[in-house]
């Protein structure tokens, strides 16, 4: 699953003390460009020349987070702050920075120290609500916002942040609202509605055709696409949902839904359109219709041979096991677990373990001992899409997974599911439950302390041996 990374844009700081210098012109001109390769390289060139002046390296450190060059423009960040400690910007920079490498308290020690400073600077208050959320902080990421907006308005960046923290506390209405911002962001943008047709806001469709469009990744997208067949309720016409390529085949399997298209190919025309994480704020949904209609989607056609040879071995309880997810997840160091952490559980009686992992962490199967190695069937290289995935997952009895994808085509299906969940983990599982209203099949582990992975595998342990003594 792609559970977005709260964005930050960040924006050139206001230099007052360097107002008129040409090189924070320059740089101010490049980054407005989206060019921050080059803004980077005036600004190192700057720091040469100049090394005693605070606001060259800040400015190089904005530009490399511009590149995506997290490490240097951390390194910039620093030598900002060692020149001039209190400077907020860098405080603030240097906050956001040290949230996306996984260290919210960090985070958090920063921003604070920017607010002291000075206490109505908005990329501090920013960065103090995403490392609070980040460390499960619901409430006190509010309250960040809260004073955010009494300063700067609501912008979409905070607007985004808030949505995540309202609806980790089960606040819909207001969070739904929220989520909306992230329309505004590149992190969440859809396929514009524009594009296609008149963007659909939640009025009576009166047989108007719709477009459901992709957005997000594959998670959010089977997550939500168990709202479509509602707008049958609101008058919908011919209904077409745009989805990632895996899961096509799944999501035609959907009552109510007449025709399916691969994200990034041609739409067919349509009356209107609305991106697909928008349909809970826009038909009005609420916590009593997360888990309603489990199952929603269901294997297609038959179940590929040699699939089905594979899972046709006898045995008490058959397990599949997901232990990464998609690397280029900004969370994807803290919510994947390394697949020789699983080895307690690879060695316990009486399970048949199957491998679903895809991706570049299947390799992780070759690295095991031998003897774990046997135990764990590789089902991957039969799973070409989440269709396969499927056919695989319904003759299973339990489905093991990290936060990713696979838990929810497995709680769409209906499959009993245990999802492992990091310290802080996404909105979506909401906080302190052990069940999820999205998916009454599913059963939640949590860890209570952030990057400890063994209590959690020695609980998920202890459940399946419960389950295979109630079997027997």
């Amino acid at each position: 699953m792609t559970a977005p990374p709260i964005p930050e844009r960040q924006e050139l700081p206001v230099l007052a003390a360097a107002e008129g210098d040409p090189i924070v012109a320059a740089v101010g001109e490049r980054l407005a460009a989206g060019d921050a390769s080059g803004a980077l390289t005036i600004a190192e060139a700057a720091c040469a020349r100049a090394p005693a002046n605070v606001f060259y390296p800040l400015l190089a450190g904005a530009a490399a987070q511009g590149a995506g060059l997290e490490d240097v423009a951390i390194r910039w960040f620093e030598r900002t702050l060692a020149l001039a400690p209190s400077q907020p910007e860098a405080l603030a920079w240097l906050a956001a920075s040290m949230r996306r490498r996984g260290e919210p308290d960090l985070a958090m020690r920063l921003a604070t120290r920017a607010l002291e400073h000075r206490p109505e600077h908005g990329p501090a208050l920013l960065a103090l609500a995403q490392a609070r959320y980040d460390l499960g902080d619901e409430p006190g990421a509010l309250a960040a916002l809260d004073a955010h907006a009494a300063r700067h308005g609501e912008s979409s960046a905070a607007g985004w942040i808030r949505a995540f923290a309202l609806l980790a506390l089960e606040r819909f209405d207001a969070g739904w609202r929220a989520h909306e911002h992230r329309l505004a962001l590149a992190t969440g943008s859809a396929s514009s509605p524009a594009a296609h047709a008149v963007p659909w806001l939640g009025e009576p469709l009166e047989g108007r055709s719709i477009a459901v469009l992709a957005e997000q990744g594959l998670g959010d997208q089977i997550m939500m696409v168990r709202f479509v067949p509602l707008l049958r309720a609101r008058g919908a016409g011919r209904i077409v949902v745009e989805c990632g390529a895996p899961l096509v085949p799944l999501v035609r399997t959907m009552a109510g839904v007449d025709a399916v298209v691969a994200r990034g190919e041609s739409l067919p025309p349509t009356d209107c359109a609305v991106p697909i994480s928008s349909l809970p704020h826009r038909l009005g949904v609420g916590s009593d219709l997360l888990g309603r209609t489990v199952p929603y989607v269901s294997p297609p056609g038959v179940c590929p041979p040699s699939l089905g040879a594979m899972l046709a071995a006898p045995a008490p309880l058959r397990i599949g096991l997901v232990w990464g997810g998609e690397p280029r997840n900004a969370s994807d160091h803290e919510r994947s677990i390394p697949l020789a952490a699983f080895a307690p559980l690879l060695r316990l009686p009486g399970f048949a373990w199957y491998s679903l992992q895809k991706g570049p962490r299947a390799a992780e199967h070759e690295t095991l001992a031998p003897d774990l190695r046997q135990r764990l069937v590789a089902l991957g290289p039969c799973l070409g899409n989440f269709g396969d995935t499927a056919h695989a997952m319904v003759r299973l009895d339990v489905v093991v997974t990290v936060c990713t994808s696979v838990a929810h085509v497995a709680g769409a299906l209906g499959v009993p599911t245990f999802v492992l969940l990091r310290r802080a983990a996404d909105w979506r599982w909401f906080r302190g439950r052990t069940d999820s209203p999205w998916y009454p099949s599913a059963r939640l582990f949590r860890q209570e302390t952030r990057g400890d992975w063994g209590p959690v595998v020695r609980d998920v342990a202890r459940a399946l041996v419960e389950r295979l003594r109630t079997r027997r």
